[in-house]
């Protein structure tokens, strides 16, 4: 639904939780595909729908690197 509305100015990267891949439960992240190479910027799932990491191309060979993690704490 997501790239269908807005995939050509946004790419989403997304990591679900794999036993409750239908809730809304998971990490992601949204790029601007006009300010970052999304084609070259690199996925790694480091823990399924809890931690995902991107490797960005920057500038002058350089790469940004950030992490998106998801710390669930008890209800009360």
């Amino acid at each position: 639904m997501f790239n269908n509305v807005f995939g050509s100015w946004f790419k989403l990267f997304h990591s679900a939780h794999p036993e409750k891949a239908t809730s809304t439960t998971g990490v992601a992240f949204v790029l601007n595909k006009n300010y970052l190479d999304v084609g070259n910027t690199r996925e790694y799932e480091l823990i399924p729908g809890r931690a995902l990491m991107l490797v960005i191309p920057w500038h002058k060979g350089k790469f940004l690197v950030i992490l998106n993690v998801y710390a669930p704490n008890h209800p009360k």
